[in-house]
């Protein structure tokens, strides 16, 4: 078994982020913001705005998205590269990253349940996505 290639996963996460970043801007503005803004309204917040919130969001999603490139690598020797092994690290990745969390905030009355659905749907697409793409930049090598 090979070490990883950190440098392959920097690379791979880049590409995941891009993917990630063009994939959820798309959603956001298509139809998410409103269940984002309705939810955090019901919550008696105001969604926050502004440049500081954007450079915030953007390290985030690349740091995630680089974690979920390097569970592609951790699990590649045993499961093979490959498209399925890179569907299954992102799949993996939402269930741990997303899934519970919104699971949970969606259960005990903090999240409404259509804003769970549409959240969840919208980032199991993006996150496996952007998996895969970044998945393709990776080699041990």
């Amino acid at each position: 078994m090979g070490k990883i290639n950190w440098s392959r996963v920097f690379l791979g996460g880049l590409v995941a982020w891009v993917v990630a970043i063009l994939l959820g801007g798309v959603a956001m503005f298509l139809y998410v913001r409103t269940e984002v803004t309705a939810t955090w309204k019901g919550l008696g917040l105001e969604f926050p705005q502004g440049p500081g919130l954007a450079v915030f969001w953007l390290v985030f999603v690349y740091v995630a998205v680089v974690m979920a490139i390097w569970l592609y690598a951790a699990i590649r020797p045993r499961y093979g590269p490959g498209v399925k092994t890179a569907v299954g690290a992102g799949l993996a990745f939402w269930l741990i990253g997303k899934f519970l969390h919104t699971m949970f905030l969606g259960a005990v009355g903090v999240y409404p349940i259509r804003f769970v659905v549409i959240s969840m749907a919208t980032d199991l697409v993006v996150t496996v996505a952007a998996t895969v793409a970044g998945a393709w930049m990776y080699k041990e090598e």
